[in-house]
């Protein structure tokens, strides 16, 4: 007789307890037939049966033509949809992609992966570990760009991402085009050249992580020319360390029009980097605002600016600025124009002990139209401003410390003084031809700075040419000569 499918055969009324049936069981390719009674094979079937979950294909796997391999996992899971029989070596990229396609996020267990492809997430897709300890996600040898591209909304969190030891890998994580809002947190990012290269987002958070071992950090840049803004860059809590270039780096790095207009940084340490904690390269920022940034061993500089920007803000900072004679500068200013820059209590140490001594320097291409300094610690009298090759600056805000000077103080001239402020007094110079210092007191009142002339003769000529001071009473320009005539 033909077989008959299970859903053909007539429904088999209730059985009670002492209702016999026959089983029929293919022992050996013999079917072998026994008569039971009811309660005794619902015993062998609760004692006998598998007991592990089961969960069968769900609607949104096969509507995205998802067949798992192990239906003891649950729906999103990795191991549903891959056997990582041997953790760390078997590629589960497919794994990944099944699960994405499916649900929109894949969950990793407690284990290593490697992933042979590049992992690309489209918006609204979440990469989840169990935690950056127990889950490791690391880049095959075939993955010479990008592991993980982020797109908008997207997330990556609690794992361990790994690339080559020779750095093979470009990229751990890479925003896409679009990637206008998106996070990681929780993770740690280990052995790429760039860390996070971050195009093109609207607001990006970046909680809780830790960046090690990478050529930068994180790189700030436009190198496929997305010509997006990124309007907020906000960094919580993380860590970036032994990063052989910058632990962050901002680079115009391609065409188009790029900027920055919100940089934000929050309870990190940026130690030790190679040449520079942040270098501000070429790109254009509205404003970067530190608070309680712990730089310690950045080479070079803890902060390194080659460009101008609006406003720099550092609070609650410690810039370790020679520890271990690693360090040369604390905020290193060299170039373009920057309206603003405030530095307010924070820290500059020398726990090295060696001879750097520039809390903060300008550089000869620098222009800065107010530095301002609030309640700063300078826990060594070396340590301070030093304005080593002229920078061009319109105001200085300093009630702490004495400002040095490397070279000669230029002052552009002008008409009038400024608005005057109780308390305050005021050197600038008048433009007069030729032009004339003078100073104004808190009331408001000019005063005519001496002027001597000491291009004729000199102290030795006594007598000879006409070497003179110039005071200026009521309106009335007086010289007196070197004999005391006036």
């Amino acid at each position: 007789m033909a077989d008959t499918k299970i859903t053909q055969l007539a429904t088999l009324g209730a059985l009670a307890d002492a209702d016999l049936f026959v089983a029929v069981d293919d022992v050996g390719g013999s079917p072998q037939s026994t008569s039971l009674r009811a309660d005794a094979f619902k015993t062998y079937i609760e004692g006998n049966a598998n007991t592990a979950p089961y969960w069968a294909q769900t609607t949104e796997e096969s509507g995205a033509g998802v067949t798992p391999v192990n239906y003891n996992e649950p729906p999103g899971v990795l191991e549903r949809y891959v056997d990582n029989a041997s953790p760390g070596v078997t590629n589960i990229y497919s794994g990944i992609t099944a699960a994405l396609s499916a649900y929109d996020y894949c969950e990793f267990g407690a284990s290593s992966y490697l992933s042979g492809s590049t992992i690309t997430l489209t918006a609204n897709q979440t990469l989840r570990g169990v935690d950056w300890r127990n889950t490791s996600l690391t880049a095959g040898a075939g993955v010479t760009g990008s592991l993980i591209i982020i797109d908008d909304r997207c997330t990556v969190e609690n794992m361990q991402i790994n690339g080559t030891g020779t750095k093979g890998t470009t990229n751990g994580i890479k925003t896409a085009d679009t990637g206008s809002r998106w996070s990681v947190r929780d993770i740690t990012v280990n052995n790429f050249v760039n860390g996070i290269n971050l195009q093109a987002c609207w607001i990006c958070h970046i909680d809780r992580v830790l960046i090690q071992a990478c050529t930068d950090g994180i790189y700030v840049n436009n190198a496929d020319n997305y010509d997006d803004p990124v309007n907020a860059i906000n960094i919580v809590g993380g860590e970036i360390a032994s990063c052989s270039q910058a632990g962050i780096h901002f680079e115009q790095g391609g065409g188009g029009s790029f900027s920055v207009n919100n940089f934000n940084i929050y309870g990190c340490a940026i130690e030790p980097s190679g040449t520079y904690g942040i270098w501000v390269e070429n790109v254009g920022i509205q404003l970067i605002n530190l608070n309680g940034v712990y730089f310690e061993a950045c080479g070079d500089a803890c902060y390194r600016q080659d460009t101008g920007i609006s406003a720099a803000i550092f609070v609650n900072c410690l810039f370790d600025v020679d520890n271990n004679a690693a360090t040369d500068k604390g905020i290193d200013i060299t170039a373009g124009v920057t309206e603003n820059i405030t530095v307010q209590s924070s820290r500059f140490t020398r726990m090295g002990g060696s001879s750097a001594t520039d809390g903060i320097s300008l550089g000869a291409s620098a222009t800065v139209s107010n530095l301002t300094l609030i309640s700063n610690a300078w826990t060594d009298s070396a340590l301070g401003i030093v304005n080593d090759a002229s920078a061009a600056i319109t105001s200085i805000n300093d009630e702490e410390r004495g400002t040095r000077f490397a070279e000669n103080v230029f002052i552009k001239e002008k008409n009038v003084a400024t608005t005057d402020q109780t308390g305050w007094g005021q050197f600038w110079v008048k433009n007069n031809t030729p032009n004339r210092p003078r100073y104004t007191d808190d009331a408001g009142t000019d005063f005519w700075v001496p002027v001597s002339d000491g291009g004729t003769g000199g102290a030795s000529s006594a007598g000879v040419g006409n070497q003179y001071v110039e005071l200026e009473i009521n309106g009335n320009t007086y010289k007196i000569l070197h004999d005391g005539t006036v």
